[in-house]
């Protein structure tokens, strides 16, 4: 539980696989699997105090804010084994503070939904959503590129899995638009358009349970209009391991062409190496651990004709104190380094290190009286950038506050 969390959707997609040539297999009479469906509501008010909003020439120098966080999620249809199966999810958050304060807005808001069928040995899946980020610095979990930007994206996509005699064969497409506003600085808006498409093939030996070897390649297209159109082509080794009911490992390493053909005709091309890992694991009864590491390529939104090269570390530990009370704590560091086509590797500008620290204490609550279930915390959360380029001059930020939510 963290400052100005919902329960909002997670973004349909994820690390999905995509579609190759989706097969619908005929459907073995079997004992009927009755149809579920499930309502969600949840919120929350969060009281902070942000760094941030007391600096010299803020608008809001007294530095408290008011966060309410809210959400809703339906889901239905035939939860396993054949059939169909769809959920849909809305949340939102709404900063409470006068709109001329806050040059990038108040409010953010997401809505994502997905399909699921399924047959005896293929699933089909059709994902998308929407989401508006007001560009508010409290927000948990910022990138380098979009602080201080307020955006819009769509986001679409199909993904299927075919269970073969020993393994498993899957791909799809997804594609997603995004558009960034001007930020507080005077940076020009922008916009990012991205479609991709992935085949890959898992194999399950024999002699090793739980684990997965495969390939697959990833070709795409990204345009953003402070830069050149780029395509992409990544081939890329894959593994997926379950130790256990309680331990989930998935990682991919690979190298990435991308092709760049401007205006004038000039053609430019880099290499490079691209990787991703991701672990859950409960450690003891009462104790989550996860972990994940990416590192891609992208066009800059901030710096024109460049490439960003973005490395993410994310850690979070969860603990459980006895049956009323839990602690978290999480720790982020993102590393990105800019090249510029157009001039060479040699030309390297300066990168950019961020580093971003959580800690939460909670207490559940219960109202039986209303079949509800809530949660009081407490919270802290500091963020600070080391080398820094003019474009992107951003002090230590502490914030600190109290959180009461609910669910039913």
């Amino acid at each position: 539980m963290v400052f100005v969390t919902i329960s909002t959707a997670q973004e349909p997609g994820g690390s999905r696989s995509f579609v190759i040539s989706p097969q619908f297999d005929s459907f073995i009479p079997r004992e009927s699997v009755p149809v579920s469906e499930r309502v969600d509501f949840n919120g929350g008010v969060s009281v902070l105090h942000d760094s941030f909003r007391n600096l010299e020439g803020s608008p809001a120098e007294s530095g408290l804010l008011t966060v309410v966080d809210f959400g809703a999620g339906y889901s239905g249809g035939v939860p396993s084994g054949p059939g169909v199966s769809y959920s849909v999810n809305y949340g939102g958050r709404l900063f409470l503070e006068d709109e001329s304060s806050s040059p990038s807005g108040n409010f953010d808001q997401n809505l994502g939904g997905d399909v699921k069928i399924r047959g005896g040995l293929t699933t089909v899946s059709i994902f998308g959503g929407f989401s508006q980020n007001s560009g508010n610095t409290v927000t948990r979990d910022l990138r380098l590129e979009e602080i201080d930007r307020s955006s819009v994206s769509f986001r679409f996509g199909v993904s299927a899995s075919r269970k073969m005699t020993r393994g498993t064969l899957n791909g799809g497409v997804a594609s997603q638009s995004e558009v960034f506003d001007e930020d507080a600085d005077g940076l020009a808006p922008s916009d990012r358009i991205r479609w991709a498409a992935d085949a890959g093939y898992f194999y399950d030996p024999p002699f090793l349970a739980r684990t997965d070897f495969g390939v697959g390649a990833t070709i795409g297209e990204e345009s953003v209009n402070t830069s050149e159109d780029q395509t992409f082509f990544s081939p890329s080794f894959r593994t997926r391991w379950k130790m256990s009911d309680l331990t989930n490992f998935s990682a991919h390493i690979g190298v990435e062409q991308r092709s760049i053909t401007s205006s004038e005709g000039e053609e430019f091309s880099a290499t490079n190496q691209v990787w991703g890992m991701n672990l859950d694991w409960k450690a003891r009864v009462r104790t989550t651990i996860t972990l994940s590491a990416t590192r891609r390529v992208t066009p800059s939104i901030r710096i024109a004709d460049s490439n960003q090269e973005n490395t993410l570390i994310r850690l979070g530990v969860r603990q459980s104190i006895g049956e009323m009370w839990s602690a978290s704590v999480n720790y982020g560091f993102e590393r990105s380094d800019y090249t510029n086509f157009r001039i060479g590797e040699d030309e390297e500008l300066e990168g950019q290190n961020l580093h971003q620290f959580g800690a939460t204490l909670g207490r559940n609550l219960y109202f039986d009286f209303l079949n509800m279930t809530g949660s009081a915390s407490v919270f802290y959360n500091f963020r600070q950038r080391e080398q820094r380029l003019a474009a992107f001059e951003f002090p230590d930020q502490h914030i600190y506050g109290v959180r009461l939510g609910f669910s039913f």
